[in-house]
């Protein structure tokens, strides 16, 4: 049964929807797989009213569920062979795809030939496993010893739905990891191409997640800017090195190629699954507030936040870098030319976030 499925078929109260909701929002408000792995169980044992938890996710490669996250249990203790029970249950659960809940383990003849079930003093055990599109992608597992509440099935069908909302949350992190490894790559491609450029786009993306958090942006979207610093000059691997090396002065038609570099990175973004925000800030960084940069000739807020915020960081960092054609002009000249070029090639209150951001000891510019 699907999500959408569990739900509606569901007879969830008005407030269980509420939390469902709540948490929908707040699993899916982080790409960090760590993050969420820890909002998933601190909320799953706040809401559920559990003792002791942990979760697993399933290892692709090894097929083998791997243990991600405990709660008031060590993983040292889950290993153990005294702990047999909760490796019986995670075992069923996996294979059969279903929930599993024990009213009362004591007396439950599942559990009676194994000694954790005593030793723990566990009274009431809850696993269920986490499915994305069908396939399990890891189990939550919850209990509760002999002074503590017991679970009951309205608790199993609402965690299994929290399991649902988590296992999306859970492989959109997963997916961005990925997404993470392949921007390293083309990364990488950039400043092979350039000895001089080496650390500019770590720089650059550096002070974009910077900027983006003093305009207030959240947490998804700074992880999305902080692609887009990164790939904003990807279309350069495009550009002859004769070019990109060069250390006179470009001739027109060179200035032309080079103009070409912001589309051409669109071309080498857009099969992948990019957000369009990114896409467009690697294809529009080059815009001037004005509306005299390229490719589009855009203007003002008409440019993509993303590409007025990489715009600006690119801009310091190139020149206060050394480069072919020229050596860096320091940080005192390079903040001047921000503060001149505000309202004609940069966006003003990009820039303005800038400078509280370099007057700050929280950045090293």
């Amino acid at each position: 049964m699907s999500f959408q499925e569990r739900l509606a078929d569901s007879k969830f109260e008005e407030g269980q929807l509420l939390t469902l909701l709540r948490l929908f929002s707040l699993f899916n408000s982080s790409l960090d797989l760590n993050k969420v792995l820890e909002m998933v169980m601190d909320e799953v044992i706040a809401i559920l009213k559990a003792e002791r938890g942990f979760i697993m996710l399933l290892d692709t490669k090894n097929s083998e569920l791997v243990l991600s996250i405990a709660r008031n249990m060590d993983h040292q203790t889950i290993q153990e062979d005294e702990f047999t029970i909760s490796k019986n249950i995670i075992l069923k659960s996996a294979t059969d795809k279903t929930p599993i809940i024990s009213f009362n383990a004591m007396q439950d003849p599942r559990f009676d030939q194994y000694k954790s079930v005593s030793i723990h003093n566990l009274r009431s055990i809850l696993c269920v496993p986490m499915l994305f599109k069908g396939d399990l992608t890891g189990l939550i597992y919850i209990d509760n010893r002999i002074k503590s509440g017991v679970f009951r099935e309205p608790d199993k069908n609402l965690l299994q739905t929290i399991a649902d909302v988590a296992a999306i949350a859970l492989e959109n992190a997963r997916s961005y990891l990925k997404v993470k490894n392949t921007i390293k790559v083309l990364a990488n491609s950039i400043e092979a191409k350039d000895d001089y450029t080496r650390g500019h786009v770590e720089r650059v993306s550096h002070y974009c997640v910077e900027i983006g958090k003093q305009l207030g942006l959240n947490e998804r979207r700074l992880e999305e800017l902080e692609i887009a610093g990164i790939l904003h000059d990807i279309g350069k691997i495009g550009i002859p090195d004769t070019i990109l090396k060069k250390q006179n002065t470009l001739t027109l038609e060179e200035r032309e190629t080079m103009k070409q570099h912001p589309v051409v990175g669109e071309d080498i973004v857009s099969p992948i699954e990019f957000s369009q925000d990114i896409i467009k800030a690697i294809k529009h960084h080059q815009e001037h507030y004005d509306g005299r940069g390229y490719p589009g000739g855009l203007r003002g807020e008409d440019i993509p936040l993303y590409a007025r915020i990489v715009a600006v960081a690119d801009t310091y960092d190139a020149m206060t870098s050394d480069r072919p054609y020229r050596k860096s002009v320091g940080e005192d000249a390079a903040l001047k030319e921000l503060r001149q070029a505000a309202g004609t090639q940069l966006d003003p209150s990009v820039v303005n976030a800038f400078m509280l951001i370099l007057s700050s000891p929280k950045i090293d510019a």
